[in-house]
């Protein structure tokens, strides 16, 4: 019987290792397999690309220089195109748009990170032992650090704002006029 087992175990090892499809190795490193060719794409690649293609977004010119803030672009719209004031207008609305949006987002954040300070800093309080002490100490800390990114943020986001409001008057267009929605003329809130 012990032999049979032993007679049977030996071809079921010998059956797994002879089979063609299997890619067993007993080594670290196996002589045939082939690290596949990696494709670099230069600048001159990129390039026969966008013009065959064409591009909307920012492209690398010769001098290196790349524009991607969208104040830049908002700028360099009023300043370069002098076709159609109304699609000036919209550009500028559209960037303008955007940066609400983005304070829009910003401060219900921040809202929600304050409400969620309140709630940790409430089960501190009444933590008894020492582990839920120490987990509410670090949920406390974490929403600390997001509220205070969140906090930055809003801030950039609001200097871009006024940013973006200069640049228009410099542009010549009023902030007033900026300001009124597109359809009815009404004042955005």
């Amino acid at each position: 019987m012990k032999i049979n087992f032993q007679q049977l175990l030996v071809l079921l090892i010998l059956a797994c290792l002879s089979r063609p499809g299997t890619d067993i190795s007993f080594s670290q490193s196996s002589a045939g397999s082939v690290t596949p060719k990696k494709r670099v794409f230069k600048n001159e690649d990129l390039e026969k690309y966008q013009e065959k293609y064409g591009s909307e977004t920012a492209a690398v010119s010769k001098s290196g220089s790349v524009v991607t803030s969208s104040i830049d672009k908002a700028s360099s719209q009023g300043q370069d195109s002098k076709g159609n004031p109304k699609q000036d207008l919209n550009a500028w609305r559209a960037k303008l748009k955007e940066i609400d949006d983005t304070i829009d987002s910003k401060k219900r954040m921040e809202g929600k990170l304050t409400g969620s300070l309140a709630k940790y800093s409430q089960k501190l309080a009444e933590a008894d032992t020492d582990f839920y002490k120490l987990t509410a100490q670090q949920q406390v800390a974490g929403v600390q650090e997001n509220l205070s990114r969140t906090q930055a943020e809003l801030k950039k986001a609001e200097e871009d704002k006024s940013k973006l409001l200069s640049e228009a008057k410099k542009a010549g267009i009023k902030e007033e006029v900026l300001l009124k929605s597109e359809p009815g003329g009404e004042a955005k809130e």
